[in-house]
């Protein structure tokens, strides 16, 4: 009997250490924090499709353009297709006054001379972004050792009926870790300057991480100073007036081998929401400030997601709906769904 009760106490002990440790392993004191629930948006033919896998989200005008990671899986002779809904039809399903579900549209994709990337499994399509009838899109590939991403612009046409990419602006992104499959995951832009912004850039992984800056006139190419993040930057909004922009900070804890993770800072600074700290994954959203000269973790504290799912769920895209909160998707893990965080 006691050794039962012995046996009781050191696994009551050995949770309590695990619940209260960071996810390097290393013992922490983190505050708990709000955590914010998601509220999900039903897409015809997208949401709960696996197999569709989504990469990216971005505003045109007042369409939000959801970016398919294979979009020549659901093409249509011969072409990809990307889709968009209308932010009047989202925010009538949120306030209950759309249909059941919404309908998207088809963007008929065309990327001729980009068959050997833009096809190629286990790479795919990660990032899109759009700047008037300019839009600009990372591609990724896993089967080049020195190249993880390219990137590539290309036109709207007609009310986005169609986006045809221009492969002679294929430029190589030589990749900043060298971990396989990741990439340049995100684009922004503003001014004059698209930023892409890769997916790892923990301290022990990428302790001098950059963002590339191209410019949008003659695709000159530089790079300012990005903080070490922990874990993956998976989507970006664009900065506002003052250069404040937000980003899906994601850990997978089969990645941990891959990515490393020192002490995670944002953690140490502003706490941790409860079923973050009680599950490994970590789902939460951060903010930077844009600067002439660098990128720098802002201010304001994390959105963390109430995890619905032990595992977590892997957030690929992220916009800002107006001054209503944040529209979330997930790629195929566990399933592919559009959500609302909205913000107090």
């Amino acid at each position: 009997m006691k050794d039962q009760i012995n046996l009781l106490c050191i696994t009551i002990l050995f949770l309590f250490l695990q619940a209260c440790s960071d996810k390097n392993g290393e013992p922490n004191n983190y505050k708990i924090v709000k955590e914010y629930t998601v509220k999900e948006i039903i897409i015809d033919g997208i949401s709960g499709e696996r197999d569709f896998e989504t990469s990216g989200l971005a505003w045109y005008e007042d369409k939000l353009v959801i970016l398919p990671q294979y979009p020549y899986m659901h093409g249509e002779n011969g072409n990809g297709l990307f889709y968009y809904v209308n932010k009047r039809d989202i925010k009538d399903y949120l306030a209950g006054e759309g249909q059941v579900n919404i309908k998207p549209e088809k963007i008929i994709l065309k990327a001729a001379g980009l068959e050997d990337i833009a096809q190629s499994k286990g790479g795919g399509f990660e990032a899109v972004n759009f700047s008037g009838d300019n839009v600009f899109v990372t591609i990724e590939t896993v089967e080049e050792d020195s190249i993880s991403s390219f990137f590539v612009f290309g036109k709207v046409i007609g009310e986005l009926d169609t986006i045809a990419l221009d492969s002679s602006s294929r430029t190589a992104v030589i990749s900043q870790t060298g971990i396989h499959n990741m990439g340049e995951e995100s684009i922004m832009n503003t001014g004059n300057m698209i930023y892409l912004i890769h997916e790892a850039n923990g301290k022990n992984v990428n302790p001098d991480a950059e963002a590339i800056c191209i410019n949008k006139f003659n695709y000159e190419i530089t790079t300012i100073p990005f903080p070490n993040i922990e874990y993956r930057i998976t989507d970006v909004t664009n900065p506002d007036s003052t250069g404040l922009f937000w980003a899906i900070n994601y850990f997978f804890p089969g990645e941990r081998r891959k990515l490393k993770p020192a002490e995670d800072i944002v953690a140490s600074l502003h706490g941790i929401g409860k079923s973050n700290a009680e599950f490994e994954p970590v789902e939460r959203l951060l903010s930077f400030r844009l600067l002439r000269e660098k990128i720098e973790l802002a201010d304001n504290p994390p959105i963390y997601i109430r995890l619905e799912e032990k595992k977590g769920t892997n957030w690929e895209g992220i916009e800002i709906l107006d001054d209503a909160g944040f529209l979330l998707i997930s790629d195929f893990f566990p399933t592919t769904k559009l959500v609302f965080i909205p913000i107090d």
